[in-house]
C-alpha cells in the first residue's frame, strides 16, 4: 500500500511539473468538441467600409493557426456580409456592454460557444467596435485580438504564461508562439480522436441546446495567470487525473511530456 501511494505521488509530481502552460476551454474539458473540421464561419460587418480590412485580417489569422497544425481547421470565405449575423460568425458590436456584459473600456472581444448534444454547435466572436484603434487595426490591435479569439474558437483557453497569443491579456505578439503551437496541436489532436471514436460527453443532451459559455475576453490588464492559486489547482487536477477511472483518454499531444 505504501509503495502504491508512493508511486502515485511520483506520478503527481511529474504531472504538475510538466503540466502544459496552454489550457483548454471548460466545455472542451467537459467532453464537448467540434463534430468535424473545418469549422465553418462567416464574417459580418455593420457597413461596407469595415468589410475589406476585417476579412483580410481574419483570413490572415486563420492561415497562421492552420500552418501550425498542417491542416484546414477553419473555413472562412474571403467575402463578408453586411447586416445581422447568424450561424458561426465573427462580427463587430457597437453596443458591446449590452451585448456581452463585458466592460467596453478594457475588453476587446468575447468568444461565445453553444453546445448541442456532445458537440460545439455554434460559436460567435464579438469584436468591440467602441475600443480606440480596433476598427482601424492601429498597432495591429485588431489582428492580435482576432488571432487570440480564433484560439478560443477551436477550444483553447488562456495560457498560464505571458507573451504568447493565448495569454489572458493582450500582448505584443503578432505571431503564434511555441506554447500556442503546442496548444492548438493538442486540442486538434484530441478533437480528431473523439471524432474518430464517436465520443459522447457524459454532460451532453441530445435534445437540448445548452446555455452559452462565454470566454476569451482579451483585456489590457496585467497578470499572466501564474502564482500559488494555479499551482494548487494543478495539484488538485493531478489528483483527479490519477485517481479518476473516467478521465478522458490523453493522446500523445494532450500533455507536454508526451509530445514528440
Amino acid at each position: 500500500m505504501t509503495k502504491f501511494l508512493f508511486s502515485k505521488v511520483i506520478i503527481l509530481l511529474l504531472f504538475t511539473t510538466n503540466i502544459q502552460a496552454y489550457r483548454f476551454t471548460s466545455d472542451f474539458l467537459n467532453g464537448f468538441y467540434w463534430q468535424s473540421f473545418p469549422v465553418q464561419m462567416q464574417i459580418f460587418v455593420n457597413e461596407n467600409s469595415q468589410g475589406s480590412l476585417l476579412s483580410s485580417l481574419v483570413n490572415q489569422a486563420v492561415n497562421a493557426w492552420e500552418s501550425e497544425v498542417g491542416r484546414e481547421i477553419y473555413s472562412v470565405p474571403t467575402s463578408y456580409n453586411v447586416g445581422s449575423s447568424f450561424g458561426n460568425n465573427i462580427r463587430w458590436s457597437k453596443n458591446f456592454a449590452a451585448e456581452t456584459g463585458f466592460d467596453p473600456s478594457s475588453t476587446l472581444a468575447v468568444t461565445t460557444r453553444r453546445t448541442s448534444g456532445t458537440y460545439i454547435g455554434q460559436v460567435e466572436v464579438v469584436l468591440n467596435a467602441e475600443f480606440p484603434g480596433m476598427l482601424t487595426n492601429s498597432g495591429q490591435i485588431l489582428y492580435r485580438t482576432i488571432l487570440h479569439e480564433l484560439g478560443h474558437v477551436i477550444g483553447l483557453d488562456h495560457s498560464e504564461v505571458s507573451q504568447v497569443v493565448m495569454a489572458s491579456s493582450l500582448t505584443s505578439a503578432t505571431s503564434l508562439q511555441g506554447d500556442d503551437s503546442l496548444g492548438v496541436n493538442a486540442v486538434v489532436d484530441e478533437a480528431l480522436y473523439r471524432q474518430s471514436i464517436g465520443f459522447t460527453s457524459e454532460l451532453s443532451s441530445s435534445d437540448e441546446k445548452n446555455s452559452p459559455a462565454a470566454c476569451g475576453s482579451v483585456d489590457l490588464g496585467g497578470g499572466d495567470g501564474g502564482g500559488l492559486p494555479n499551482i494548487l489547482l494543478s495539484l488538485f487536477l493531478g489528483f483527479i487525473l490519477i485517481l479518476s477511472p473516467k478521465v478522458l483518454r490523453p493522446t500523445r499531444n494532450f500533455f507536454p511530456d508526451q509530445l514528440t
